[in-house]
């Protein structure tokens, strides 16, 4: 059930868009850390070279955009994140 397809109202789905800004080495490790938090979620995502869609239970997935937000924040790499919760969107 991906793409935000599930009828249940405690799914959600999340676009977090990644903006490094620099050349610094610990950026591509800081994007690497966020990517490895994602991959280690118990939450179905895809990524993307610029963007991941993260859907699933949203304590799990808010508790996991903050994770990542903390790390990005910590290395000042942007992170933006919209939610889709509630609604049925697909991926074009």
């Amino acid at each position: 059930r991906f793409w935000g397809r599930s009828e249940e109202s405690n799914k959600m789905l999340v676009e977090v868009k990644i903006s490094p800004e620099g050349k610094d080495p610990a950026i591509s490790k800081g994007i690497a850390d966020i990517r490895r938090l994602i991959e280690n979620s118990r939450s179905p995502f895809c990524l993307t070279p610029s963007r991941v869609w993260i859907e699933g239970d949203r304590g799990e997935v808010i508790s996991l955009l903050k994770r990542c937000h903390i790390q990005a924040h910590s290395l000042s790499i942007r992170l933006l994140s919209t939610s889709y919760a509630g609604r049925n969107r697909q991926a074009h």
